[in-house]
Order: structure tokens, then C-alpha cells, then sequence
């Protein structure tokens, strides 16, 4: 059985140990991710846009995360008849500045 040691951690700290986790995730996935046929396609059509669900999906993460790139301004929300869209060109740079 393991044992578990629980210890306070700064707010800050805890979030810098989230923000390393979430960029190694990506750039393990990021090659699957450009290798797929579909994701490729895709890209050549730059004027495909995407839900925020979708954009999640793509990247490994959950919808928040995307709304956290959002606001740090990452790439660029559209809004459709009430709907956020993220053009999938520009996610997808994004992505790519995160791999290694």
C-alpha cells in the first residue's frame, strides 16, 4: 500500500505545477495529432471553424482550459448566432508553438 503525505502548497505554486503538467500532456500529443489524416485536411481548409468542445478534443484538454487560452489571448474567439467558434488554423498554431 502506498503512503500518501499531504503538505500546503501556494495557490501559485499548484497552478505553475498544472500549467507544466498540461504542456507536457500536449506535446505528447501533438504528433498524433498532425499525423492524423482528417486534422491535416482539415488545415488546408484555414477558414474551418470549431466549438470550443471540438477545439478540446483536438487538443487534449477539457473546455476550460480552452477558455483559459481564450482569454490569455492565445488565439482568437468568434462569435456565431450566440456561439464561440475558434478557427481551427489558428488552434492548431497554437499547438504547434507548444511542441518541443
Amino acid at each position: 500500500m502506498e503512503a500518501f503525505v499531504m503538505t500546503a502548497v501556494p495557490l501559485s505554486q499548484l497552478r505553475s505545477i498544472f500549467r507544466e503538467e498540461q504542456e507536457q500532456a500536449i506535446k505528447k500529443l501533438i504528433p498524433s495529432i498532425l499525423t492524423n489524416n482528417q486534422v491535416n485536411n482539415d488545415l488546408a481548409n484555414s477558414d474551418k471553424y470549431i466549438s470550443k468542445k471540438e477545439a478540446a478534443e483536438i487538443a487534449g484538454v477539457g473546455t476550460s482550459t480552452i477558455d483559459n487560452w481564450i482569454r490569455a489571448k492565445q488565439f482568437t474567439k468568434y462569435k456565431f448566432a450566440g456561439a464561440v467558434r475558434i478557427k481551427l488554423s489558428e488552434l492548431i498554431r497554437f499547438l504547434e508553438t507548444k511542441v518541443v
